[in-house]
């Protein structure tokens, strides 16, 4: 899936945030809840954690995890 161009960016800092506002909380845990098992569906059942141990693991291979290496001073 791509990732929103900067086009987009702005109408979805708006539309998430209402459509919070907006959903009663039981519907929104309910949705939360859906798009979980959706994900585990496809994924696998620890796809974030695992994908987040991976993406750690080739940031170190190359050695670019230490974010305050790129990070301007001051």
């Amino acid at each position: 899936m791509p990732l929103p161009n900067a086009f987009c960016a702005k109408p979805l800092a708006v539309t998430f945030p209402t459509f919070r506002a907006i959903t009663p909380a039981a519907q929104f845990a309910r949705l939360g809840e859906q798009f979980a098992n959706m994900e585990a569906d496809r994924f696998g059942t620890n796809s974030f954690t695992d994908m987040v141990t991976t993406v750690a693991q080739i940031e170190r291979s190359l050695g670019i995890d230490n974010l305050a290496d790129f990070t301007p001073a001051g």
